[in-house]
């Protein structure tokens, strides 16, 4: 009798040693097991943590989803194989969300930006330049990398401002005595808009001056606006200053 129990034993656990087991460690938390076709044997769709799968089941691991409600990051299938999973079953990273990515002035972003949105892991935002700008760098968008953006270095500048041409016609005489019109082009430099606190600047398509706009809160000290002549910016430059 005894032999029987210890043969029965064995064979128990020669059949337990085949099967495989779905996690339940911490690093496995983020995913679900669930069943390749169907249902399981109890009706369910997904297997619990610590359940025993027997040789040749095959399961799927899904990455879940994280808490704001990102689209699934990975699919996988496995099949349990002499006691282990074939391939072995991955862990499913989590990645951090982005906040608001960085405005570009007088851009159009392919998202919507606000304060209060958080962008997923791989988010790709674009930047296109307004009418009436013309768009400068080579990078013209940004991309969510677990946490943090990607840089981008592209600006969108005035096209009156950018390339201010005055066209001059002059005549050359050849050897043949030919009097020939060409004309020359001189481009004024642009100037480099300068960090104001609590404030940005806004041209004023009538005058032609930059007026200075303050944060709410803030309050522009004189001068209220400036030019651009020949690359240099007219002095004082303006300032935000709260308001008391």
């Amino acid at each position: 009798m005894w032999g029987q129990i210890i043969i029965a034993l064995v064979c128990a656990s020669e059949i337990l040693a085949h099967d495989c087991v779905i996690p339940s460690s911490s690093q496995f938390s983020r995913a679900s097991y669930r069943r390749y076709h169907g249902r399981t044997a109890s009706g369910k769709t997904i297997y619990d943590a610590g359940e025993r799968l027997i040789v040749g089941t095959w399961i799927r691991v899904v990455c879940n989803k994280d808490r704001q409600g990102d689209a699934v990051l990975k699919v996988s299938n496995h099949l349990c194989s002499a006691g282990n999973w074939s391939p072995a079953l991955p862990v499913c990273q989590e990645y951090a969300r982005c906040g608001a990515p960085h405005r570009v002035e007088n851009a159009t972003a392919s998202e919507r930006i606000t304060p209060y949105i958080t962008f997923p892991h791989q988010t790709v935002v674009h930047y296109k330049c307004n009418a009436g700008f013309d768009k400068r760098g080579t990078i013209a968008y940004v991309k969510c990398v677990d946490g943090e953006w990607t840089s981008a270095d592209v600006i969108c500048v005035d096209r009156t401002t950018i390339t201010s041409e005055k066209k001059e016609n002059t005549e050359i005489t050849t050897q043949n005595n030919v009097r020939i019109p060409i004309t020359t082009a001189r481009t004024i430099p642009l100037c480099i808009e300068p960090d104001i606190s609590h404030g940005k600047l806004v041209k004023n398509v009538t005058s032609g001056y930059y007026d200075v706009i303050c944060d709410v809160g803030f309050k522009v000290i004189s001068p209220k606006s400036i030019r651009c002549l020949r690359g240099v910016w007219s002095e004082p430059i303006p300032q935000c200053d709260i308001r008391k």
